[in-house]
């Protein structure tokens, strides 16, 4: 996740101010809304703030009422986080906060975050919007990004599809793309990114399934493991795990590989996945692996029978430890 603004640090903004704190939640607010009429938010805060929209609230109170205090990437959509991160807050010389500080300081920083407000910062960021800004980041120089920051992550090489990138990577940077996930490559553009990318999902999932007719077979080990983990995510519960399950059969001879598949479905099983996901837990032929299915997704269960499961998991050698973690954590007591 990357955070680009927070109520708590109000950059550009004099700290004089009686409120510099409130100064800043009006200016997330305002960002906040337009990326919405925009679409460049998720579908889920989307959805929030349309309700917000009909009941009459301000911007201000938009973003109130959403609890929130600080603005960061898991909220927008891929394509809304590569223009945040060209526009909001970056050495260019177009910068949100820096268009901000300059409206607010003709009002005299006395602002309320109504919309008749809004409606004025909105005709400034339609119009920045409108402008050809700096290219997005590429997944490389995002990776960078979180940990060195922007102005070093531009001078970054960014990495373009090339004569001797292979067609079936072509296909699907082509195919996420349709979707609005544009990247070059699925490690740097998605893993390390740490943009959600719910879309993507009914792609990655295909991909998952058919990879083997779709590559050749020297890639299938490396590409298989990439999918994987870019579907090690929660936007694929519900969504990606049969798949998942499939390619653990096919994986059989491959304990690293194993490995990872075992994460993912462990990260994005749902409750309708628990019988599947209890018979991987005693199937002592998994080995190791399969203690990793109590912390990272019984741990997440609210069925009444986990208690019954935990303590079946305590008789045997290879869950005994885990279970006994969960136990403490629920605060169950094992009965004579």
């Amino acid at each position: 996740m990357i955070i680009y603004d927070k109520r708590s640090e109000p950059l550009g903004i004099p700290s004089e101010l009686t409120d510099p704190e409130k100064v800043c939640s009006i200016r997330m607010s305002f960002f906040y809304l337009w990326s919405y009429s925009n679409n460049l938010l998720l579908k889920a805060p989307s959805e929030r703030i349309a309700k917000l929209i009909s009941s009459g609230a301000s911007a201000l109170e938009i973003f109130q009422n959403l609890r929130k205090t600080r603005l960061t990437s898991d909220e927008f959509t891929y394509a809304g986080n590569g223009y945040v991160i060209k526009y909001y807050r970056n050495h260019h010389e177009k910068s949100y906060i820096t268009d901000f500080s300059g409206w607010a300081a003709k009002k005299n920083w006395t602002l309320t975050g109504d919309m008749k407000e809004y409606e004025s910062v909105q005709s400034i960021l339609d119009e920045a919007y409108s402008l050809d800004l700096p290219p997005t980041l590429s997944g490389g120089q995002i990776a960078i990004l979180r940990a060195a920051g922007l102005e070093v992550a531009l001078a970054q090489p960014d990495e373009r599809l090339t004569a001797t990138t292979p067609p079936y990577q072509k296909r699907i940077v082509e195919e996420l793309a349709l979707v609005g996930v544009s990247i070059t490559d699925l490690w740097s553009g998605l893993v390390t990114s740490h943009f959600r990318y719910p879309q993507a999902i009914p792609i990655l999932t295909d991909w998952l399934e058919n990879y083997r007719a779709r590559t050749p077979e020297e890639y299938h080990r490396k590409f298989g493991m990439t999918l994987v983990e870019v579907l090690t995510t929660p936007d694929a519960a519900g969504l990606a795990f049969s798949a998942l399950f499939n390619e653990l059969r096919l994986a059989s001879s491959d304990e690293y590989y194993q490995w990872l598949i075992f994460d993912a479905l462990s990260r994005t099983a749902t409750e309708k996945d628990l019988n599947v996901m209890l018979d991987l837990l005693f199937d002592e032929s998994q080995v190791d692996y399969r203690k990793s299915i109590i912390p990272r997704y019984l741990r997440r269960s609210r069925d009444v029978r986990i208690p019954e499961f935990l303590g079946k998991a305590l008789k045997d050698p290879v869950l005994a430890e885990e279970a006994r973690k969960e136990m403490k954590r629920r605060n169950l007591t094992l009965k004579k």
